[in-house]
């Protein structure tokens, strides 16, 4: 697993795609890794309903299982990340 992870700057997504599961409109996203912009088939959590959600070249997805079995520190990210939405719902947090 890797020691840290690369954050790049936020961007502001011209198709505003919104969040098949919650419909929130999600116009923005920050890129891991060097790579900022979001290409079809790369990850992405709902941070309003913690669903893993995939990139599609007009929207978005819900993650399909087995979609990050090759990337193990990705899927532990995504798994963290959503973990921490969860906490932060319950805790009454944004």
């Amino acid at each position: 697993m890797a020691d840290h992870v690369y954050l790049g700057r936020s961007q502001h997504l011209s198709i505003a795609p919104r969040c098949p599961v919650c419909a929130t409109v999600l116009d923005g996203a920050t890129g891991v890794g060097h790579d900022e912009r979001p290409d079809p088939g790369d990850p992405t959590v709902c941070l309003y309903c913690a669903t893993a959600l995939v990139f599609t070249a007009d929207g978005l997805t819900v993650m399909p299982d087995g979609h990050l079995d090759d990337w193990p520190d990705v899927r532990a990210a995504v798994l963290s990340l959503q973990a921490n939405i969860r906490l932060a719902h319950a805790e009454g947090r944004p």
